[in-house]
């Protein structure tokens, strides 16, 4: 609970943070990046409660398959934030005298950056607890294979998210969903998923490798 505890607090600073933009701008801003931070965050929430609560008990494979689809809903939140620097171009910071000496443009690309990095941040640890689940009934190769499925599958609600505008609620709505899956499916949106897929996966292995040398070296510092 402390983790989740200090996580909630920093996503409280990063609303001030967001405020304090909108103080100096005298607009709106771009709050809603708060709430893009706060939807990545679930997955993890959902996917540590998977890890260390039901699997470490007697619960049956239906409720942990209702987590799992839980999570797997969720977690396209995470890295759906890459797609938000889109915004960037939205303040010019470079000028005809060299680089604006506007601070808030700068206030906004700190703020905006910090929103993708922490909702980056969540997402690769939350697919670390997914990992571990995976691996606790599975040889390794097909773990990574399960995760790597995930990724792809991230990579499609990505696109869903980003492209077509529906969210995880939309799940509701299955028929109005899978209408808009349908006429909209085309060569560019499979092409797209399949990138975002890659930068999932890929930044997980990256994140995977660093994490289990560390631990590696604090189990056997001398080695």
């Amino acid at each position: 609970m402390k983790v989740f505890f200090k996580i909630l607090l920093c996503l409280f600073v990063y609303l001030l943070f967001g405020l304090a933009l909108v103080a100096m701008t005298g607009g709106p801003g771009k709050l809603f990046f708060v709430w893009n931070v706060f939807l990545a965050f679930l997955p993890l929430l959902f996917a540590r409660h998977l890890r260390f609560n039901l699997m470490n008990s007697n619960k049956s494979k239906v409720v942990l398959g209702l987590w799992f689809a839980l999570w797997l809903l969720f977690y396209p939140n995470a890295p759906y934030m890459v797609t938000d620097l889109i915004y960037f171009g939205g303040t010019r910071y470079i000028t005809a005298e060299g680089y604006t000496t506007s601070l808030s443009a700068w206030v906004h690309l700190v703020y905006l950056a910090g929103g993708v990095l922490f909702a980056a941040v969540l997402g690769l640890f939350s697919l670390y607890d997914i990992h571990a689940f995976f691996k606790s009934f599975m040889s390794r190769a097909a773990a990574f294979a399960a995760l790597a499925l995930c990724c792809l599958l991230s990579g499609f609600g990505i696109y869903i998210g980003r492209m077509l505008r529906f969210n995880s609620w939309d799940i509701l709505r299955p028929f109005r969903l899978l209408a808009g899956i349908k006429e909209d499916l085309s060569a560019f949106s499979l092409m797209f998923s399949l990138l975002f897929a890659l930068l999932i996966f890929g930044g997980y292995v990256v994140f995977y490798t660093l994490l289990e040398s560390a631990r590696r070296h604090s189990e056997n510092p001398g080695g």
